[in-house]
């Protein structure tokens, strides 16, 4: 995935941070790595472009662009993996056995969103859910 197109300085700006080159060198590894990066694999990328950028700089810079859901955060095989949110929100389910992950739109999830909020006058914030299950496959094993 790229972040290319998106303006996620604009986007933290409107959060009250700025882009820094650690934000920065943090955005491009992660997008390098490819969605579904864990904080190990996006520190490794980044120590290659910036060996003096240390590892808490690298995960509580993801922490806080989770924050802002400028990143995504999904739970695969007890790893938490991380991906640039969209301009739209979308949704995971992820297999407990093999860690196969289905990417869905939000469409499916768009009427129990507004069910619930309108159930109980809770405004729904996360703009991504991850349900774990059994894939096809691993329900035949």
């Amino acid at each position: 995935m790229t972040h290319e197109g998106l303006d996620l300085a604009q986007r933290l700006h409107q959060a009250g941070l700025r882009m820094t080159p650690q934000r920065q060198i943090v955005l491009d590894s992660l997008c390098a790595a490819g969605p579904h990066a864990t904080a190990e694999e996006i520190f490794q990328r980044v120590r290659e472009a910036a060996p003096s950028v240390d590892r808490a700089t690298v995960y509580r810079t993801l922490s806080t662009l989770e924050e802002i859901a400028i990143v995504d955060v999904t739970r695969v095989h007890g790893k938490l993996v991380y991906e640039i949110s969209g301009e739209r929100p979308h949704h995971h389910l992820v297999c407990r056995r093999c860690g196969k992950m289905i990417e869905l739109t939000h469409e499916p999830f768009s009427h129990l969103y507004h069910s619930l909020q309108e159930m109980t006058g809770f405004q729904i914030l996360d703009r991504h859910l991850s349900l774990t299950g059994l894939c096809p496959a691993c329900q035949g094993a």
